[in-house]
């Protein structure tokens, strides 16, 4: 009875140690897979392999919804992989992208101009409103700058006859300051514009010799997108606001 048991006890620590060899197999990491019951060694059955973002290998029969598109691979309960199913690189559908972009763009300044004069035409008409903008903050400049000279002469006057400069004068020299410091901003921000539109119809120059110079060498026809984005083109000038 005694020899009996012993051989069972054998038998059952055999199965056991024959489920495991397949993790044994796999290394370190398959100890954090799911624990095989004996007699469920089907050739049919795979394991499924994938690496959280934290660096966490993981093991199981599927795989979550939120690592679907992570690097992982297929395992035999033997410990053979199947496959390997690598994570689907953006950058090749970036570049297509942005090669489809820059078509639509050379197509649409083709169809916009035809001669490099017409480019400057429309950049000079983009550059209007800023320029007449820029033009009326001067002459608030200049205005700006009279009324604080002459508030700073009253407040001397008062000062040299050793009398106290009224509240509402310095009220008037601190407004006179803030009201210049104001129009400095508003023409530093115009200029900047005009910078920004004469940079962007110099590339659209540049870029439109290069097409140019592609046809006249190959001869070859352009051919129009679906949809297009039209290069830099002109705006209607806006009457300057006045600055209180």
């Amino acid at each position: 009875m005694h020899a009996t048991c012993c051989w069972m006890i054998k038998r059952k620590i055999t199965a056991v140690l024959i489920a495991l060899i397949p993790f044994i197999l796999l290394g370190n990491e398959a100890l954090s897979a799911p624990a095989v019951a004996p007699g469920a060694n089907s050739g049919n059955s795979k394991i499924i392999k994938w690496v959280d973002e934290k660096g966490i290998t993981h093991y199981g029969d599927t795989m979550p919804s939120q690592y679907s598109g992570r690097d992982n691979s297929i395992i035999s309960n033997q410990g053979v992989v199947l496959k390997h199913n690598q994570q689907a690189k953006p950058q090749a559908e970036n570049l297509d992208k942005e090669n489809l972009e820059q078509q639509r763009r050379d197509y649409a300044l083709i169809a916009t101009y035809t001669t490099h004069q017409e480019i400057d035409l429309a950049r000079d008409r983009n550059l209007q409103a800023d320029e007449i903008a820029v033009q009326g903050l001067q002459q608030n400049m200049v205005t700006a700058k009279a009324r604080l000279a002459t508030n700073q002469k009253t407040a001397q006057s008062y000062t040299a006859r050793k009398k106290p400069v009224p509240v509402d004068l310095t009220q008037d020299l601190q407004a006179n300051q803030v009201k210049i410091s104001k129009i400095e901003a508003q023409i530093t921000q115009r200029q900047t514009n005009m910078d920004a539109t004469r940079q962007r119809f110099e590339s659209d120059k540049r870029r439109f010799t290069e097409l140019k110079s592609g046809e006249s060498k190959s001869d070859a026809n352009t051919t129009s997108p679906t949809t297009s984005q039209a290069p830099a083109t002109a705006v209607v000038a806006k009457p300057v606001p006045t600055v209180r």
